[in-house]
């Protein structure tokens, strides 16, 4: 596999949550279970979703 950056990291992050192998903005390195917080950029509500991947 290739690493290549992406253009900006995104400096919000909700309490207790890292940028532990994060590259930057989604790129990662490692192989294992990680979630990523997702929240609607048009969104009015406050609400996040958690979405689990096991990146192999």
């Amino acid at each position: 596999m290739n690493s290549y950056p992406i253009d900006t990291t995104v400096e919000t992050l909700s309490p207790g949550r890292s940028y532990d192998n994060a590259v930057t903005a989604f790129g990662v390195n490692g192989t294992d279970k990680m979630e990523l917080e997702v929240k609607p950029s048009f969104s009015f509500e406050k609400e996040k979703f958690i979405v689990e991947l096991d990146l192999q």
